[in-house]
Parts: structure tokens; sequence; C-alpha cells
């Protein structure tokens, strides 16, 4: 589902409220971003997943490593 989510087709135009409906309030808010955790890298650190947004409208994904 994350390599979808990075594409951006799934989310884009999507409000963050609509965005917060697909993927769950466990998101947290960081600025103009929502972030997910996703895992572990196996070693260390956590991966998670970075929503960006534009105003309230969905902008990019992308992964960002602890």
């Amino acid at each position: 589902m994350v390599d979808d989510l990075l594409k951006g087709e799934r989310l884009k135009g999507k409000t963050r409220e609509e965005v917060v409906e697909l993927l769950g309030g466990d998101g947290e808010a960081r600025g103009a971003s929502l972030v997910y955790r996703v895992g572990s890298d196996g070693v260390i650190d956590d991966v998670w997943l970075e929503v960006v947004f534009e105003g309230e409208r969905f902008r990019e994904a992308r992964m960002c490593p602890d």
C-alpha cells in the first residue's frame, strides 16, 4: 500500500480530512504534513510515510527514515 501512496495517484486531489479518513487518525501532524510510522529498517531506525499538503490539499508523499 505504501508504494501505491508514494506514486500519489491514490491521494491526488484529496483534502487533509479525506487522507485522514483513508489512512486513519494516528498520523502525527508536523507543520504542513501528516507523518505515519510504516515500520522499521530492520536495524535501528523507524521508517515514516510523510504526506505533505499544500493548503488543505495533498501535494506529495515521501518515505523518511528516522
